[in-house]
């Protein structure tokens, strides 16, 4: 074998491993992508469940079921039945930097019960590598009823819902909305 054959051998060998390099990154970033698009998925159908959860309960604590109410009746917006009250922190809660409760230890009987709830939610992904858990956080805000974009300091009979998740590698902080009246 002369030197313009070992030449161009060397020079097909440099080109095979940089393709295998390429095709293997390639491979790489696309199983993330579909990791990245299923949290997605995940994070939607987390939010729709606490959505469906939260607006089973009554309106408000004070809520006497007549549908008749004025909104001055109402508890006020961060007042003492707002948020849970009995939290016991979970054991992997060090991980995002937070104290998640879990629902289990907590009593919801309105949507008020929900402003400051927050939890992890673990997952598997659909070829069941498992990705972790979801931090999720929910606030409610009394709206106005003719802007519900706006909070507002006093009762009506709307209620926004937020719930942000979230995933330390898969997912940045995503808020979902829903709103809820009386």
């Amino acid at each position: 074998m002369n030197l313009g054959q070992t030449m161009i051998t060397m020079g097909m060998f440099v080109l095979l491993v940089m393709s295998v390099i390429s095709a293997n990154r390639m491979l790489m970033q696309n199983s993330e992508t579909g990791l990245q698009t299923e949290a997605l998925t995940e994070s939607s159908t987390i939010a729709n469940d606490l959505f469906a959860e939260a607006q089973s309960k009554k309106f408000d604590k004070n809520d006497n079921g007549s549908g008749t109410q004025s909104p001055g009746e109402f508890t006020a917006p961060g007042g003492t039945d707002w948020g849970p009250s009995h939290a016991f922190p979970l054991p992997d809660s060090s991980y995002y930097g937070h104290s998640p409760l879990s629902i289990d230890t907590l009593k919801y009987d309105d949507v008020d019960d929900y402003n400051g709830y927050t939890r992890i939610v673990g997952a598997d992904s659909t070829n069941g590598i498992r990705i972790g858990g979801y931090l999720v956080t929910v606030r409610v805000f009394y709206v106005n009823p003719s802007n519900p974009d706006v909070t507002v300091s006093y009762q009506t009979n709307f209620k926004r819902i937020e719930v942000d998740v979230e995933h330390p590698q898969y997912l940045p902080k995503i808020t979902y909305t829903s709103l809820m009246s009386y």
